[in-house]
């Protein structure tokens, strides 16, 4: 792989380092080997994540994290652009801008900043790429997994990957938190199905009604328990359908933290 490098670049021993990965709860996710990966080359590094409010919960008691700052996208233009230059004050020596968002927009969040070394995705701008506000630019090559993607962030800077596995933190309280709602739900035998409906962008979304014809189906198998998780959008999705009142239906929607959800899944068929 090409990285087109504006200059040679150091590395002390004790960076400030930011992960810019302002996209979904399941991009973050995709982006949590770099940062198990970053402490193992640079032990001593302070790693900072920039994610949105919603995502938080998906890097909440992550250990190869040193600290979580929230991002609003409610926020006006003026108050987006202060809260960029305080972040611009705290002197990151490395930022890192997680796969996707390959965009001009993203170089100037970046930019903005100013972090000594800025690694980003190369991105085209009106047809013609344009990395200039990087110091390091990766083109984005979509064979391969997104995993893959964001370690390219670090191979960029010759360190070596020691994991490509995916973490969430999941603590022993989450676990008796959901163990304690099904109890009552799921007896010996039962096969238990997960089910989220919702996305922020609709090309990716199932309709509802199919959803609801999947569910009254399974539902001919008393064996099988269905769990709906989510937040208020999923809530929305399922109102108009009965099959989703139905006594194999278990409705935790905007009942479980991202930890509790993660839980939850384990435990599904």
């Amino acid at each position: 792989m090409l990285f087109q490098k504006k200059k040679e670049i150091k590395l002390n021993d004790k960076p400030r380092v930011l992960f810019i990965a302002l996209n979904g709860i399941g991009d973050i996710i995709l982006a949590t080997p770099c940062f198990e990966n970053i402490k193992k080359n640079l032990p001593k590094s302070n790693v900072s994540v920039l994610t949105r409010s919603d995502s938080v919960g998906a890097v909440l008691n992550n250990p190869y994290i040193d600290s979580i700052i929230e991002y609003s996208s409610k926020k006006t233009v003026f108050s987006r652009l202060s809260f960029l230059l305080k972040l611009r004050k705290m002197g990151y020596d490395i930022s890192f801008y997680t796969y996707p968002n390959v965009n001009v927009m993203s170089a100037v969040l970046s930019f903005l900043i100013g972090a000594k070394c800025r690694i980003n995705f190369d991105y085209k701008f009106f047809g013609v790429y344009c990395g200039f506000l990087n110091s390091i630019s990766i083109p984005v090559d979509s064979d391969k997994h997104d995993i893959e993607k964001n370690l390219d962030l670090l191979r960029a800077l010759k360190l070596k990957i020691h994991s490509k596995k995916l973490f969430i933190k999941i603590k022993k309280s989450d676990e008796i938190f959901i163990n304690n709602i099904l109890k009552s739900k799921i007896k010996k035998g039962d096969v238990l199905i997960g089910m989220h409906l919702g996305s922020r962008e609709f090309k990716r979304i199932w309709s509802a009604g199919n959803f609801a014809s999947l569910v009254k189906k399974l539902s001919q198998d008393r064996r099988i328990k269905i769990m709906l998780v989510g937040t208020s959008m999923e809530a929305n999705l399922i109102k108009n359908f009965d099959e989703f009142k139905l006594p194999n239906v278990i409705n935790l929607l905007q009942k479980t933290t991202i930890p509790q959800t993660t839980a939850l899944i384990k435990k599904c068929r």
